[in-house]
Parts: C-alpha cells; sequence; structure tokens
C-alpha cells in the first residue's frame, strides 16, 4: 500500500524533480528503505508492549519478596540505557549512511547500464568496473562499521544481563 502511494507520488513530481534526483536512490527507497518502514511498524508496537509488560510485571513479582532488592537489580536499569543509547545512535547513524551508500551504488549501477553502448563503443568497461568497485567498497565499509557497533549493542546487552545476576546473587546473600 505505501509502496504503491510512493510510485503514484513519484508519478505526480516534476520533470525538474527528476533532473535532480537518482534513479537509483529513488528505486532504493521504493523497495529497501520501505520494507524497514512496514518492518518496524508491524513489530516496534508489539515489542515495546511486551517489554513494557515484562518490566512491571518484574518489578511487581520481585518487589512482593524483597522491595529493596528489586530497587537495587531495577537501578542498573537506567545505566544500561544510558550505555545502549551510544551504540543505537552509531548504529542508525551508520543504517542511514548504508541506506544512502546502497541508492548511491544503485544509481550507479543504472547508469552505466542504462549507457552500456556508450561504455562499450568506448571500452570503459574497465573504468565502469574500477567506478563500481569503489562504490562497493565504500558500501561495505559502512557496512563493517555498522556490524561492529551492532557486535558493540550485543555484547553490551549481554554484559548487562550477567551484571543483573551477578547483582541479584550478591545483593540477595546480603539480605539473607
Amino acid at each position: 500500500l505505501m509502496r504503491r502511494d510512493l510510485f503514484g507520488h513519484l508519478q505526480k513530481l516534476s520533470y525538474s524533480f527528476y533532473d535532480n534526483a537518482k534513479i537509483g536512490q529513488l528505486m532504493s527507497r521504493i523497495t529497501n528503505d520501505l520494507f524497514e518502514v512496514t518492518e518496524f511498524a508491524h513489530h516496534c508496537p508489539e515489542e515495546f508492549f511486551i517489554a513494557g509488560i515484562k518490566i512491571v510485571a518484574s518489578f511487581v513479582i520481585l518487589s512482593r519478596y524483597s522491595f529493596w532488592l528489586t530497587l537495587i537489580v531495577f537501578s542498573v536499569i537506567p545505566v544500561m540505557i544510558v550505555v545502549l543509547q551510544y551504540f543505537n545512535a552509531r548504529m542508525r547513524a551508520g543504517f542511514r549512511e548504508s541506506r544512502v551508500k546502497v541508492g548511491e551504488l544503485n544509481a550507479q549501477v543504472e547508469d552505466s547500464l542504462l549507457g552500456i553502448r556508450a561504455v562499450k563503443s568506448f571500452a570503459n568497461e574497465n573504468i565502469e568496473m574500477e567506478k563500481f568497485e569503489d562504490g562497493n567498497t565504500g558500501f561495505l565499509k559502512i557496512k563493517s562499521k555498522v556490524y561492529g557497533y551492532m557486535a558493540g549493542f550485543q555484547a553490551t546487552t549481554r554484559f548487562f544481563d550477567g551484571l543483573m545476576y551477578i547483582v541479584v546473587v550478591v545483593a540477595g546473600s546480603m539480605f539473607m
């Protein structure tokens, strides 16, 4: 539905818009970006709802056994959120940069393939390959950086999971 609406909108835009727009970027928006938006719209509300229920239920259940231990355990959460926000911001910026690079790569491939007759006429296949390699290498560098941030996010999440267990054991043993 959104893809159809976006395509309909693109059909109505002026010639001047297309003079400045890269078709590969627009194709990337229609395919990749709309997929991400629909995934977000589909999964995000339910994930937030489930996480909220888990947090509230955990707090209620744990506080019935030991209110102070519950406060100690839940005091780790704000620190965890601050640290994870660091990685989350870097990942979002990397994903944004990645989407732009994919659009540029698509535009470059499209330009090259649309002008294949001229490329072959002037024997510029190697030049086009070099341009593609440069664009592809740039994309891979961005993806590697994003994967590094994702790894940091996951490692930090696991670290705080382990820290919570340690806090429960140490604080719980002190309360016994």
